[in-house]
């Protein structure tokens, strides 16, 4: 009954002018009060990503094939750079690891200026004096891989070198992609064609230390045909890799795990895929609903956008460990993270529920899972740590 009263109020005040006055100031009201909390929170995911990518990135992942013994923060985060852009760019694994092998071996995966080299920046990786090679991959702007700045930026270097359509330097001189049957090549010969080098069998000698870092940094992978495993205990794995922090913040209906693009995502337990796909809010997200009693359903968010962002789709049965995706930041969300939802007791039939009332960090530490710490507000940027994210939250019932 009071819904007609109160239409007919606004209808009448909307033919004054000071009426339509009244009804635009609570309209811009309401949009603030529904913008701000948005715009808090895309903030606050841009800070966890931003803050804690860099360190998580470079951690070494027990239990997988590889460790970064030997390597620096700096060198892992170079790897870290390249293996980004690959990821962005489609480029194919192997494709990723010959770049890290042709940035060992020549420069040990150090971002070298060249003092000779006229407008070079400087570097804290120190310097070179080879031609007028720069960079980690050592190219020449005299041979039109770039200018000087270009040749210093990590992310344009590597770019460069992969190529193809979306490369700098549009097939000349060619990148990798640019090479017709590059994937038919054993990885030494593959990054000799690109770089033509007058020690060519060097290459190949750093294979496996260029796996060993994709490997042990958790965003690389061996893929076998089944792509990426995570690492299980007992029946459950960990859902990202081992060593990563997290975040929540109050009113938050699960955590925030900060990590690059592309970094492998895996199923918590066997079960059954109940959703794949682009959800009302833009996000990439996969449901899966658990094999065994209490009616578990998880909810992995905002994957990545590309091929291979998604490698499951509803209806499939999948293995605890078995990668379903990778990081991203599609939907409402400032930068790549994934947030994870746990929910308990979900009748059967119902294939998304959102806004999980299950301390979502409580369960992985119950089970042995957690990935690492969990902080308030961002993963591992300085703010306090969470015994437990129940309490602080305020989402939850249980």
């Amino acid at each position: 009954m009071a819904a007609p009263v109160v239409a007919k109020v606004v209808v009448h005040a909307a033919k004054s002018k000071t009426g339509r006055r009244i009804i635009a100031g609570v309209l811009v009201m309401a949009l603030a009060i529904v913008a701000v909390p948005v715009f808090l929170i895309g903030s606050l995911v841009m800070q966890v990503t931003t803050a804690a990518s860099a360190q998580a990135s470079c951690t070494p992942v027990e239990g997988q094939q590889g460790d970064v013994t030997g390597f620096s923060p700096a060198q892992l985060q170079h790897a870290q750079t390249i293996i980004t852009v690959g990821r962005e760019l489609e480029v194919p694994e192997k494709g990723i690891k010959i770049a890290i092998m042709v940035a060992l071996v020549e420069t040990e995966l150090k971002n070298l200026t060249n003092p000779t080299v006229p407008g070079a920046p400087s570097s804290p990786d120190g310097s070179g004096q080879d031609h007028d090679s720069l960079g980690l991959f050592q190219q020449r702007p005299s041979t039109g891989w770039g200018s000087p700045a270009d040749l210093m930026n990590p992310k344009y270097e590597a770019k460069a070198f992969f190529g193809g359509a979306k490369g700098p330097n549009h097939g000349e001189p060619p990148g990798l992609l640019d090479l017709k049957g590059w994937e038919e090549l054993s990885p030494g010969v593959a990054a000799q064609r690109v770089q033509r080098s007058a020690f060519p069998d060097r290459y190949a000698k750093r294979e496996a230390d260029a796996q060993r870092i994709m490997d042990g940094t958790g965003v690389g992978c061996t893929d076998t045909g089944g792509g990426a495993t995570g690492q299980v205990v007992g029946k459950l794995a960990y859902p990202i890799a081992k060593g990563t922090g997290a975040g929540t913040y109050a009113g938050h209906h699960g955590v925030d795990f900060p990590m690059p693009q592309g970094t492998p995502i895996f199923a918590i337990g066997s079960g059954k895929i109940t959703f794949a796909g682009r959800e009302s809010w833009g996000a990439r997200v996969v449901f899966l609903r658990l094999d065994g009693p209490g009616g578990i359903l998880v909810q992995y968010a905002h994957m990545c956008e590309t091929s291979g962002c998604v490698t499951v789709k509803a209806g499939d049965k999948v293995k605890a460990g078995q990668k379903i995706g990778a990081v991203g930041s599609s939907g409402n969300s400032s930068g790549p993270h994934l947030h994870l939802e746990i929910e308990q007791g979900v009748p059967a039939g119902i294939d998304q529920k959102y806004n999980s009332t299950t301390a979502p960090y409580r369960w992985l530490k119950k089970h042995g899972i957690a990935p690492g710490k969990i902080y308030r507000d961002c993963g591992n940027c300085g703010t306090a740590e969470l015994i437990d994210d129940f309490a602080y939250s305020g989402a939850y019932t249980r």
